[in-house]
Order: structure tokens, then C-alpha cells, then sequence
């Protein structure tokens, strides 16, 4: 007769577990066709078919969160860019720098709107500027949750050329591409030396006359120095470097050439950043003579700066940073010859 196991009677005499049980290889579990009882009288081999085409709400709610986020993030007034801040700006104006990012990266032209803080593009921005204006550097930055910061480095070309009787502007050529203004009565002092010599001598009928005289003196007149109005010229026409040559011609023609060599026009022109930029001093005006015996600068503290344009300007600021380090000029600072300095 064949011996016959009930499915229960493992679970009734199954060896009991040790504490090192753990450490043997677990059986694997055989799966049993579920009790009758237990059935429910389900047919365990039907295979159960989804229905398709079922609408679940639950799959709905995480996409239309997402969405209402992404909606919320783009339309929302707090995130829109609401002010421009300017740094570096000396010539081209702030307000045109305005109008164009305005024009061109904030004003909504789609469905979704240009001045969010999230969509606007920064290098886009900066290489506009440096397209359309004559800039060294342009740096954008944005600061949460609603500013635009806008660095800029202007590139000098131009200057403002003094011949004492007019003013004009020169290009990198040397050659003056436009008129300014003729050079005011104001600009005008009367020497020192002459002023004292006036008057120590006795009122005398010349000498009142000079005196009431309301004509324009000249240049080159002995009793008369011409002092650039340099803040005037900046606030006028630019922030431009202001040469006022002392042998200048008597008349200057718009697109007259030659009048400056290129050379010293650049040189002047890296002179007028690099003093600032060393943190220096701030060139007023610089006078030139004889373009071979360098210029003079005339800057905003107690001494003046003799140096050469047409040379290297880089050991000469060198130098100059040195001797306003370790001493006290008051009148000037001569950097023309190499390594040999003087001040005083």
C-alpha cells in the first residue's frame, strides 16, 4: 500500500530553529494550489485581463502639478526683472544701453514673456552690447529674484583735442572727424608771475586798459595761461582724455590728418586707463609740447606726471607705482628714463 502525506504535517513536525539557523541556505518555498476552502471558488489558472482604456485620476495629479508649478514660476510678477543697475559706464549713455535691452530682451513678443528672471539669457544680452557699442568687456549678471546688473568696460578711441582756440575730437588716426566749440574766456588765467609784476607797478593807463580789456587773449600770450575746462568737456561731449597741445596750430579744419601721431593717441589713451585702473590717480588733462619729450599729466592730486606715450607705458606705470608707495611728491613725477625716476 503507497504511503500518503498530508500537505499539514511538515508544518507539525518541522525541525525547530537554532540561533545558527540563519546562517544556512534558506529552501526555497514551493508554491501549493490554495486550499479549497480558501478559494473563494476563483479558478486559479483563468488568466485575469486588464480592461484597457480605463481613466485613472491618480495619473493626472503629478503631470497638472508640474504644470501649474512650471505656470506659476514663468507668470508670476514677483520673478520678472524689474530694474537695470549700471557700473563702468563713461561714455555711451545708460539710457540707450536701457533702451535696448528693453527693445530687444524684455519686451514680450510670444506666448511666454521675455522679462522673466528664469528666461532671460545673459550671454545673449552681453554680446548685443559688444556688437552695437565699442566696449572692452561686458559682464551681465543676474540677482534673484529680479535685477540685472550690467558691467561694462568702455573702449577709449577718440580724444579731445585742445589747440587753444578750439576744441575737437580726434580718432585713432590722428585725424579730427568733428568740431566741438571754440575755447570760452573762462578758460583763461592770468600768469602769476605777471599778475604780481601788475601790481606792484603804479595804476597806469595801460594797465587799467588790460584790465578792463573784455577781448579773448591768446594761448601764447605771455600775461594769459589757457587752463582746459576738462569737467565741462566730460559732462558735454564724454568721458574722452583732453590734450591740449601747446604748439598747436593756430586754425584746425574738420577732417584735417596728421594733426597727432597715431602712436601717441593710443598711448595717451592706455596712459588715461591704466592710472584709474592702478588706482593712481585721475588724469585731468594732459598738455603736450614736443611729442619726442613725452607729455605732461596733469591729475587730480598734488603732482603732475612727466611720461613718454610712444614707449612702453607698462614699466613707466611700474614706477610710478612705486615712488607714489613709498614717498610724498607734491609737484611732480618724471618716469621717462627707464629706471632712473625723479620726483619731487
Amino acid at each position: 500500500m503507497r504511503y500518503f502525506r498530508p500537505q499539514h504535517s511538515f508544518r507539525e513536525y518541522q525541525p525547530k530553529k537554532r540561533w545558527w539557523s540563519f546562517l544556512k541556505r534558506k529552501p526555497k518555498v514551493v508554491r501549493t494550489l490554495p486550499r479549497l476552502e480558501t478559494m473563494n471558488r476563483v479558478n486559479p489558472f483563468k488568466k485575469q485581463t486588464e480592461r484597457r482604456g480605463s481613466f485613472s485620476l491618480k495619473k493626472l495629479i503629478l503631470p497638472a502639478l508640474l504644470v501649474l508649478w512650471l505656470g506659476l514660476v514663468v507668470y508670476l510678477p514677483y520673478f520678472k526683472i524689474k530694474k537695470i543697475t549700471y557700473s563702468g559706464l563713461k561714455i555711451v549713455k545708460q539710457e540707450e544701453i536701457e533702451r535696448i535691452i528693453n527693445q530687444n530682451f524684455l519686451t514680450r513678443k510670444k506666448l511666454l514673456p521675455a522679462n522673466n528672471y528664469f528666461l532671460v539669457s545673459t550671454n545673449k544680452i552681453a554680446e548685443h552690447l559688444k556688437d552695437v557699442f565699442s566696449l572692452n568687456t561686458v559682464q551681465v549678471k543676474k540677482i534673484f529674484p529680479g535685477v540685472l546688473s550690467v558691467e561694462v568696460e568702455e573702449k577709449i578711441s577718440t580724444i579731445i583735442y585742445d589747440n587753444g582756440h578750439q576744441y575737437f575730437l580726434l580718432d585713432q588716426n590722428g585725424t579730427a572727424i568733428k568740431y566741438l566749440r571754440d575755447v570760452g574766456e573762462k578758460e583763461f588765467t592770468l600768469n602769476r608771475a605777471h599778475q604780481a609784476q601788475v601790481a606792484g607797478l603804479k595804476t597806469t593807463t595801460s594797465s587799467v586798459a588790460l584790465a578792463a580789456s573784455s577781448t579773448l587773449p591768446t594761448a601764447t600770450s605771455t600775461a594769459w595761461i589757457h587752463l582746459p575746462s576738462y569737467a565741462s568737456l566730460k559732462r558735454e561731449f564724454g568721458d574722452y582724455p583732453v590734450v591740449y597741445d601747446l604748439a598747436g596750430p593756430t586754425t584746425t579744419a574738420e577732417r584735417q590728418t596728421n594733426i597727432l601721431k597715431p602712436e601717441m593717441i593710443q598711448g595717451i589713451i592706455d596712459i588715461y586707463n591704466a592710472l584709474p585702473k592702478g588706482k593712481l590717480a585721475l588724469a585731468n588733462y594732459f598738455t603736450v609740447d614736443n611729442p619726442g619729450a613725452g607729455v605732461v599729466v596733469h591729475t587730480n592730486q598734488a603732482w603732475k606726471v612727466f611720461i613718454q606715450p610712444l614707449e612702453d607705458i607698462v614699466p613707466q606705470m611700474a614706477n610710478l607705482k612705486i615712488v607714489v608707495s613709498n614717498n610724498r611728491p607734491n609737484e611732480y613725477i618724471d618716469v621717462r628714463f627707464g629706471e632712473r625716476v625723479y620726483w619731487k
